[in-house]
């Protein structure tokens, strides 16, 4: 205890003190600013990333509403080309009619 100011209470106390005055100023001034700027990248950080994530997501949103326009698109096409084969194809078999008509016309 002569380390410490042997038995005098006094002595104890001003000591107890020193220490915590001496690891108050420790976490004020070392640990205290490391923990306040790592705390600020990291938050920087989540913010970008959010950012990010959100740009994205409004990016694949686009791409998908922009598919969904071209694949509407391609069904009307494909839609309109049906229904001309099918006017075509109906024409074509009354063209066959009024040539069987004629050709059994003309041989009886």
């Amino acid at each position: 205890m002569i380390l410490f100011g042997g038995d005098n209470p006094r002595a104890i106390l001003i000591y107890g003190l020193v220490v915590l005055a001496v690891l108050a100023f420790s976490y004020f001034v070392i640990i205290k600013p490391i923990t306040d700027t790592t705390n600020d990248t990291v938050n920087k950080a989540l913010q970008q990333s959010n950012q990010a994530i959100n740009q994205g997501l409004q990016q694949s949103q686009q791409a998908i509403n922009q598919a969904n326009r071209q694949q509407n698109q391609a069904n009307r096409q494909q839609s309109a080309a049906q229904r001309q084969a099918q006017r075509q194809l109906a024409q074509a078999q009354k063209a066959v009619a009024q040539a069987q008509k004629s050709a059994q016309g003309a041989n009886p």
